[in-house]
């Protein structure tokens, strides 16, 4: 497949002799007038971009997609494209009502709308043979006749603020579902969608994840931008392979151990103390973790100083001091030659040794001897 980026009327009259293309992309043009040539092309694929002029009538049986991205067009009626399957307008400077002439194109598969705040659901419930809606920062809260798209697969409702997810339960065919900035915070009513293969709740601030422990089949799963302090629930979803926690609150991701099909984490911006329990991780492939803070110096010179009984530090002077007198033992025992005792004590010279170590791990300490 030919992709050409046309910018100019000159440089489209350059392409005029090119049939073999089937991909075209139109963009920043300044006085678009005529689009015949393009009936010439055996285009599957055509998208405006930036074009500021109306567009004329445009009439091919094998543009399957098109893209109106950003466009000053009078109306898409112009168009007769019988076999349309995919259809995607972001909206700059539509005439008002467009929308309710997509119901013309009787074979879309995909519709995706960005900015549509007089989006009619009425309309678009009616193109039943719908797999893929996207209705994004469109200004959406009642969604319940969208019930009617029975054969949805793919679902994005994202940016919509005052949405009412309720009737959301009803898609109990949604595979992928997006749900990205809808301020939602209670999402028990989605716990019945447990054919989600992925799943989106970004930028939905103090939302309460428990009700994810249904949605066993989930694959990806983006929780970024949620305040989330804790991930222990993501433990029950053990057919997690792509997980993204980007902006959140989190301090231990030890849970995240358990999910063996696990292999692509994003946790950039958070304040991760035991990253490390990931590094035995069998299938893990790409971890973000971003900057982290960095550790505190512990100077063990100046450890009589600490006086603080809640810091760590104050805690890990204490392991040190245990394992020096378990030391202490351990020379004592030697020199007795009480084998049972040497052994015993050396265990717990180890068992300390190995909780100090852990301790400062996660508390991100640095010894200075």
């Amino acid at each position: 497949m030919q992709d050409n980026i046309i910018y100019d009327q000159g440089m489209m009259e350059k392409y005029q002799n090119r049939v073999n293309c089937n991909s075209l992309k139109i963009r920043m043009d300044q006085k678009l007038k005529n689009l015949e040539f393009l009936q010439k092309f055996d285009l599957s694929k055509l998208c405006l971009d930036s074009c500021t002029s109306i567009i004329p009538k445009l009439n091919s049986k094998t543009i399957k997609e098109l893209a109106l991205c950003y466009c000053t067009i009078q109306c898409i009626d112009e168009f007769e494209l019988e076999n349309l399957e995919v259809l995607i307008l972001k909206k700059d400077k539509y005439e008002d009502g467009q929308v309710q002439n997509i119901i013309k194109y009787r074979k879309l598969k995909q519709l995706e709308l960005l900015q549509y705040h007089d989006t009619d659901i009425n309309i678009i419930s009616q193109i039943v043979s719908l797999i893929t809606l996207k209705l994004e920062f469109c200004g959406l809260i009642d969604i319940d006749k969208l019930k009617s798209l029975t054969l949805l697969k793919e679902l994005s409702l994202s940016g919509n603020f005052e949405l009412d997810i309720s009737p959301l339960p009803a898609f109990v065919q949604l595979v992928a579902l997006d749900l990205s900035s809808c301020s939602l915070r209670d999402i028990n009513k989605l716990q019945s969608l447990t054919n989600l293969k992925q799943f989106s709740l970004n930028g939905n601030y103090g939302v309460d994840i428990v009700p994810l422990q249904y949605l066993k089949q989930l694959t990806y799963l983006d929780l970024g931008f949620c305040c989330l302090k804790s991930v222990d629930i993501l433990r029950a979803l053990q057919n997690l392979e792509e997980l993204q926690l980007n902006n959140d609150s989190i301090v231990h991701i030890q849970p995240l151990y358990d999910l063996k099909f696990l292999s692509k984490a994003n946790a950039t911006n958070n304040t991760i103390v035991d990253a490390y329990i990931l590094e035995s991780h069998t299938n893990f492939n790409e971890f973000s973790l971003g900057e982290q803070q960095e550790p505190t110096k512990y100077d063990m010179a100046s450890a009589n100083q600490l006086r603080d009984i809640n810091s760590p530090i104050f805690m890990l002077r204490k392991l040190f001091t245990m394992r020096n007198q378990f030391k202490s033992q351990y020379d004592s025992a030697t020199q007795n030659t009480n084998k049972y005792e040497q052994e015993l004590v050396n265990k717990h010279i180890q068992s300390v040794g190995q909780f100090a170590t852990i301790f400062q791990r996660l508390n991100q300490i640095e010894v200075i001897q």
